[in-house]
């Protein structure tokens, strides 16, 4: 119950202000693929050691987002990337049990991340912690098939925008 209220406070979190917290959206990141990294090379062990993997590489790369901005960046990219694709996958029920199904997205979306990372910094972030927040939130609630699609999709739309609002009134205060 209080893991399932974090992933929903750090979802809601990442929708509204993750272009502003990068950090969370690195550890969050690195959550999300070391929990299902190790979910599916370890799938015999308590969840609890599944955790504390996901909790690690996380705890990783907020720390080296804040040394290290945009190698951060580019890894955040990568990983939500290769997260996003991979969920996306499974929640069009086009994914299967192999070790290809897990590692193809994730290498795929992950490149596609670190490239859109790397060359759009500020929307990057936008899109990246959209996409994170809405996968926090699906991941915490389990809604069933089409619901955990549209949960998704509504609410990735709404944190672009609503960061994209706050985009908008930033720059308008300085003008």
């Amino acid at each position: 119950m209080t893991t399932t209220i974090g992933f929903i406070i750090a979802g809601v979190a990442l929708l509204v202000y993750g272009r502003k917290l990068f950090w969370l959206v690195v550890g969050a990141s690195g959550f999300l693929v070391g929990v299902t990294v190790s979910a599916r090379l370890f799938h015999d062990q308590p969840e609890s050691a599944l955790l504390i993997i996901g909790l690690a590489v996380g705890a990783l790369g907020a720390i080296l987002a804040i040394l290290v901005q945009k190698i951060a960046i580019g890894l955040a990219g990568f990983l939500a990337g290769g997260y996003g694709a991979y969920r996306l996958l499974e929640f069009l029920s086009l994914s299967n049990d192999t070790q290809m199904t897990l590692w193809f997205p994730l290498l795929v979306g992950g490149v596609l991340g670190l490239v859109i990372a790397l060359f759009m910094f500020e929307w990057a972030l936008v899109v990246l912690s959209s996409m994170m927040g809405s996968a926090l939130i699906v991941y915490a609630t389990h809604p069933d098939g089409q619901g955990a699609t549209i949960m998704f999709i509504a609410l990735f739309i709404v944190g672009l925008v609503i960061q994209s609002k706050l985009i908008a009134r930033k720059k308008e205060e300085k003008n």
